[in-house]
């Protein structure tokens, strides 16, 4: 861009032209808009990025899918080895009476002394 322009300006950059121009190669006006044209229609026939990413959809979900299963089975599989204790399983080896753990009503004040005494 020449230093007399806005970079907003609506007119043509003499400078831009004449790169663009020595880029082509060509003298008159016709020939270089002919191969200009030539060359946005080869860049508009490339793939864009959403048919790109298109293509990889389907192998995509079915890697996401695998490795989905994968992570499921692992994580059963390490959960039915090591189960995780109950409070009742935690507890019961101290010698807490099994009358504390098997009622769902709380406690009385008489078996929790005793419990406490032992």
């Amino acid at each position: 861009m020449t230093s007399g322009q806005s970079p907003f300006d609506d007119r043509p950059d003499p400078a831009l032209g004449a790169a663009l121009r020595s880029i082509y190669a060509v003298s008159d006006d016709e020939a270089f808009l002919a191969r200009f044209r030539l060359a946005l229609a080869a860049e508009a026939d490339r793939a864009s990025s959403v048919e790109v990413l298109g293509r990889w959809a389907w192998p995509g979900v079915a890697a996401a899918a695998v490795l989905a299963l994968g992570l499921g089975l692992l994580i059963g599989r390490v959960s039915s080895a090591d189960p995780t204790p109950t409070l009742a399983d935690a507890v019961a080896p101290s010698g807490v009476p099994s009358q504390l753990l098997s009622t769902a009503q709380p406690a009385s004040r008489d078996l929790l002394l005793a419990v406490v005494i032992e």
